[in-house]
This record gives structure tokens, sequence and C-alpha cells, in this order.
């Protein structure tokens, strides 16, 4: 059962050509997908799949690895309804031979440092799935989901030999045969929930796993399910990225792992009621209305190797860079940082003009860069490894603002980055509310499961049911407009 389980995501490792110089000694590979779906042992959705790219290859820059496949959308009732975002994997097997991948930096910048590397890197797109559509007894669909995409990545300094490997994911909704399961942050690698003697899916996969060798490897896949289904097996996986370096010369095929920090976030957004408690149902801005927006930064340093002075793998100040959304104003009292799931306590934060230096993508047409627009700062202290930190605040919808006049023509859209003092600058995590499409429909979107209840890491609600339905529900149709660009 477990080779059946994990051989769609399986590690692909590269075989070892020799060691005859820098340029061709050293293998890397990388694959990112949104979604596939094998049906008795055939391939029937293969979306948004970047394919196995290889260094050393046969193009003009053989040590580079540069592969991208665009978000698309297959309506293929009743059996499968996808929608996906793009697919990339980029990677270098000669540090300082492939700057082509850094200029220009585009709507996914990597982080520059990486110029100095050996590193492959692979984001898979987000999937928006609807499979066995009303199949299920309601009749519903067998399975409803949501991911935000997944991330692989490896890399090794060939001056210290420190390497990297760090392999993360997220499910913003899961609806199984009806029944929404919440889900109410990030969850722990290769989550398991059994859905029935004959079917299981596993959540945040990370099997082999992300492993540090002489070959650093890592392969993780937001959501997995296999099972059976009127007598046929299925294999359905979604956002699922590979990463792998391998035959790395000295020091980085024996040096130690990373002794720093990995930072990682996801952005949540709930329209509340005025009572700034309650969620509004359904889910629809309106001026006035309060929002209140969530921040979560795990700390998924590796174990420390033997040889790491000691906390090195804890950030000792981290600061959540938020830019505020357009057409709406923060109440600088209501911020809060919480640590795991201790209470949260008031912090206080700055509100200035964003750094003209820094790129807030993921909220096209809106400019990456902008420095008219306003940034709030919040210092959240220092995050030890395998920790959470939530921060938020409720910002007001504008008397004035145009969410919403126009059906379905606006949004609130919140980025937000995080950096730690001795970590670079994080990629994005981007929130989104939608305006609905008709009347009485839920429209909310987000990098992570919408937290609920009066603390932002409340875990359970009776609202739980019609979120997450909203959640799938608009995410499918922004996706499906969004890939039709």
């Amino acid at each position: 059962m477990k080779s059946t389980l994990f051989g769609v995501a399986g590690v692909v490792v590269g075989t070892v050509l020799g060691t005859a110089s820098l340029a061709n000694a050293q293998n890397a590979q990388g694959r990112a997908f949104g979604t596939t779906l094998t049906l008795g042992g055939s391939s029937v959705i293969d979306q948004s799949d970047t394919g196995v790219q290889t260094a050393p290859n046969g193009s003009v820059n053989p040590d580079c690895i540069n592969g991208s496949a665009a978000g698309a959308t297959v309506p293929a009732p009743p059996l499968i309804d996808v929608i996906t975002g793009p697919s990339r994997t980029r990677g270098s097997i000669n540090p300082g031979d492939c700057n082509v991948l850094f200029s220009p930096p585009g709507a996914d910048p990597l982080d520059p440092t990486l110029k100095g590397k050996f590193f492959v890197h692979s984001k898979a797109g987000n999937s928006t799935t609807a499979f066995l559509v009303g199949q299920a007894p309601g009749p519903a669909d067998v399975l409803d989901a949501v991911s935000s995409g997944s991330t692989a990545h490896v890399d090794c300094d060939p001056n210290t030999g420190v390497r990297h490997v760090v392999g993360d994911s997220q499910v913003d909704a899961l609806v199984i045969g009806g029944t929404p399961v919440p889900i109410p942050g990030p969850v722990a690698p290769n989550t398991t929930i059994v859905t029935s003697p004959t079917q299981l899916i596993v959540l945040n996969e990370q099997s082999p796993g992300c492993a540090t060798t002489s070959t650093l490897t890592c392969t993780v896949t937001a959501l997995h399910a296999i099972g059976v289904q009127n007598g046929e097996v299925f294999d359905l996986n979604l956002s699922s990225s590979t990463a792998t370096l391998s035959n790395l010369p000295p020091p980085c095929n024996t040096g130690p792992i990373a002794c720093s920090p990995q930072l990682a976030g996801i952005k949540n957004s709930v329209i509340l009621e005025q009572d700034r408690t309650t969620p509004k149902s359904p889910q629809a801005p309106a001026a006035g209305d309060p929002i209140r927006f969530t921040i979560s930064v795990t700390n998924n340093a590796a174990a420390p190797d033997p040889s790491c002075p000691a906390d090195s793998t804890t950030a000792p100040e981290v600061t959540v860079i938020d830019r505020i959304p357009q057409g709406v104003t923060v109440d600088p009292s209501s911020i809060q940082v919480q640590t795991d799931n201790d209470p949260p306590v008031s912090a206080t934060g700055t509100i200035a003009n964003c750094d003209a230096n820094l790129s807030f993508a993921g909220c096209t047409p809106e400019a990456a860069s902008d420095s008219t627009r306003q940034c709030l700062t919040v210092s959240a202290g220092s995050l030890s490894r395998t920790h959470t930190k939530n921060v938020s605040f409720v910002a007001t919808v504008d008397s004035t603002s145009p969410v919403c006049t126009v059906s379905g023509s606006q949004r609130i859209c919140n980025t937000v980055l995080i950096q730690g003092s001795n970590t670079p600058i994080s990629t994005p995590a981007t929130s989104i509310i939608l305006c609905p499409p008709a009347p009485d429909r839920l429209i909310t979107t987000g990098g992570g499961g919408c937290s609920l209840g009066t603390e932002p890491n409340a875990k359970g609600s009776e609202t739980w049911p019609v979120v997450l339905m909203g959640i799938f529900l608009a995410l499918r149709q922004w996706r499906r407009r969004a890939s039709r660009v």
C-alpha cells in the first residue's frame, strides 16, 4: 500500500555523471505540477506540469534549470473539474553561472544569495479540484479541495558546505462527500485522513521525506488522495514539487545542515460583524465591515547539525511587513501577536510608506513595488524551530472604497513579507477577498485556512461548513477567470 500511495510523488534522484569538472560533476533535477490524476493505472489529468527538468542538459546554458508551466482549466465532470495556477522549477549546478534566473526577478523572485550556491527551487501551482462530481450521496462531490501550492527547495554553499532542505505546502479547504473538514492552519508533514476502508488522504505529504544526506532531496505534495471508486483505483495529487541535488563536490557532500532558521508564512483574512469577533455570513465585503488579517509565521528549520552553535536555528527578531490593502483603514490598537496556542497579546506597529526596494508580488494587476502605498510593520519577537507566531490586525472597509460596487470586478488583496534578522525576506504570502458574483454567495480566498472564533487560532465554529464550502466555490470561480487571462 505504501509504495502505491507514494508512487506518483516519489523523488527522482539524479544519476552520477562523473567528477571531471565543477561544471558537470554535480546533477540537479526538479519538477512541479498543479494536479495529476491516474484512474485504473492510466493518466487522466497532468496539469500545469513543468515535467522533470535536469542539469546538466543540452540547452544554451547546460548548468541551469528553468522550467515553467502555465495555469489551466479542465472542466471534465462528472469525473473531475480542475483549475490550476502556474508551476515553475529553477536551479543551478555551477554557482554564479545562472544569473539569467535572477534578472529580471519577475513575480516569483529568487533569493539573490542563491547566485553563489548550488540549488534547485521548485514551486507547484495552486489547485482547485472537484473530483467525482455529484457521485457521493446528497448528491455531493466525492472530494472538493483547494491548495495554495507547494515548495521544495535544496541548496548548498560551496564555500562553507552549509546545506538547506526545505519543504512546505498548504491546503486551504477540504470537503469530503459534502462534509467540510476544518483546516485551521498549517498541518504537520504526512497528516493522514482515512475516509473509508478503501480511501486515504495525505496532507502536506513529504515522503520519502525532505532529507539532508550526501544527496539533498525534497518532495512535497499538498494533498494526495488514493482509493477505489466504482471498482477502479484512483490516485490524485494536488500541488506537488520536487527538488534534488546529487553528486555534489566537497564540502557540500558532507557539510553541516544549515545552522539557521527557515521562516515560512501564510496569510488569512476573515470579514467580521461589527462586534469584531463573529465571522460575517456571507463573506461579502461592504463599507464599514471590519476584516481580521492574520499572518502565521512558522520556523521550519531542520534539526541542527551537532556542530551548530546553540540556538542557531532560532530567528531572534521576526518582522512582519504587511502592505495594507487598498480601500481599508487599519486600526493600530487591534494589533496582536500570538505564540503557538498561547493567549494573544497586544502589540504595536508602524504605518509608513512602503520601501521601494520591497516586492509584494501576488496582487496582479497591482504593482509589486510601490512606494506610495502604506505598509504596516510589526515586530513579533524571537521564533524558535518548529514554533509559530500569529500576527493579526483589524482593518475597516472605507466608505469610499470601490469594493463590490460592480459584482465580481473588485477585490481586497493583501500581501505580506516576513523577515528575520538572520534570514532573507520571504516570498510574499497573499490573501484575497473577492466580491460575490451573485447575492448570498460567500467569496473568501486566502493563503491558508481561515481562522474562526474569538481569536486568530480558534479551532472551531458552527460557521465552518459555510466558510469552507465558500472558499472552495470562490477559488474555483476566481482561478477559472485567472487561467483565461
